[in-house]
């Protein structure tokens, strides 16, 4: 279980970051 929400959080994270990344 920490495993997959581990990976959830980074993904998300990651996500965040390209959305970020494209507005600037």
């Amino acid at each position: 279980l920490s495993v997959v929400w581990f990976h959830g959080k980074v993904k998300l994270l990651l996500l965040m970051k390209l959305m970020r990344a494209s507005t600037i």
